[in-house]
């Protein structure tokens, strides 16, 4: 390597001129120059290829499982719910939360909107999901 005032000359007799970069973008440049480019023989597309597959109804079986453990949970959670919790008091409390007259502002449409819009892309990607 040979520097110049002004310009840097690396291999293959390529020169940067250091007008054009800063200092540290021309050390870069040359680091990258000097170096050869690594072969990877394609490294990517072999270890997915040697990857094992999962098929369709290995897929659906994990999905089975994982529902199964969340339907498990959800009875648990109601069951537990069911025991610890006064119902009276419980249903005071929900009717204390109605109110007596409804407004509609611009806020609740905005989040009207957004519920929708956001139960709408929740859908939409459920449905284009290919995992399952």
């Amino acid at each position: 390597m040979v520097y110049k005032l002004g310009e840097i000359k690396i291999m293959n007799n390529k020169t940067i001129h250091t007008a054009d970069y800063d200092p540290l973008d021309a050390l870069f440049a040359s680091a990258r120059q000097m170096q050869p480019n690594l072969m990877d023989d394609n490294f990517t597309k072999r270890l997915l290829n040697d990857l094992p597959s999962v098929t369709l109804v290995a897929r659906k079986e994990i999905a089975k499982k994982g529902f199964s453990f969340d339907l498990i949970g959800a009875v648990i959670g109601l069951l537990m719910a069911y025991l610890f919790i006064d119902g009276a008091s419980l249903k005071s409390s929900f009717l204390g939360l109605i109110s007596d007259s409804v407004v509609i502002s611009p806020m609740l449409i905005i989040a009207i909107i957004g519920a929708v819009g956001l139960s709408s892309a929740v859908a939409w990607w459920a449905v284009e999901d290919n995992r399952l």
